[in-house]
């Protein structure tokens, strides 16, 4: 590393030494309650598929959020994932990365049935209910995340290399944990297809996972910095233009989500 990304590294950990019991993730004027400000961002997975019908209004829910409508208390801070599951033969976006779909699938069991909605690693609901996962989403935004996390991106348009510079502190805890990895998942906005529950329009579709299936495994202690670089090939299909990249620190034993960050590739 450059000598001025060992002074940014220092500056950042002295951040985290001093503001220790607060996420470093901006706090962000709120949409529909002037009395709360987000403290984090959260993570919200949908498992869906093109022919679940019941997964149609939840997928309108999460388009209100992603979509700034003001659902909860700070739409920008929900961090989506739609990952396209098997329990319907024929998803085209399931098919496309079997191997991942079918990891995340078997992390959260989520095979049973669709849709599955997770927040922060926890099952939100398996039928939408309105104001209860609204209510759970809004009380997570009022909670400091364990752990802050940066990523740059670097895309080589002529060999469709990207290469993800990530920085994770843990910044709350009294002692490291041994249990987690870090995910970078790829997502892809804008896609077609006539599905047979009648959607069309898709959005932060799950296509591949850079860190590999099971995560990347992190040693990390409070109020230390790592720094990660993964290098990887965009796949064939993929328009580098609608990509996110989604990174975030999972427990492997509690499946907590204990950060998360989001980038545009390009």
């Amino acid at each position: 590393m450059t000598v001025s990304k060992y002074l940014y590294l220092s500056i950042l950990a002295l951040t985290f030494f001093i503001y220790s019991c607060e996420s470093n993730d901006s706090i962000v004027a709120i949409k529909t309650d002037t009395t709360k400000s987000a403290k984090s961002k959260v993570l919200v997975e949908l498992f869906t598929n093109t022919s679940c019908v019941p997964c149609v209004a939840t997928n309108n829910y999460i388009d209100g959020i992603m979509n700034h409508t003001g659902v909860t208390y700070n739409d920008d801070s929900v961090i989506i994932i739609r990952v396209h599951s098997s329990v319907f033969n024929g998803d085209p976006f399931y098919l496309f990365n079997q191997p991942v779909n079918n990891a995340r699938q078997q992390f959260y069991n989520a095979w049973i049935s669709n849709p599955r909605t997770f927040l922060d690693g926890t099952l939100l609901g398996t039928t939408l209910n309105i104001p209860v996962f609204t209510a759970a989403i809004n009380a997570r935004l009022l909670l400091s995340n364990n752990f802050n996390i940066s990523v740059n991106t670097t895309y080589d348009t002529s060999t469709r290399n990207v290469s993800l510079d990530m920085e994770v502190g843990q910044i709350t805890g009294d002692t490291a944990r041994s249990d987690i990895v870090l995910h970078a998942a790829v997502l892809e906005n804008g896609l077609y297809y006539q599905g047979s529950n009648g959607e069309t329009n898709f959005d932060n579709v799950m296509r591949d996972l850079a860190t590999g299936v099971n995560g990347q495994a992190l040693t990390i202690s409070p109020g230390q910095l790592a720094d990660i670089d993964n290098n990887f090939t965009l796949m064939t299909g993929i328009n580098p233009a609608n990509v996110d990249i989604v990174v975030f620190v999972q427990s492997t034993t509690t499946k907590e989500v204990l950060g998360v960050t989001k980038k545009k590739l390009l």
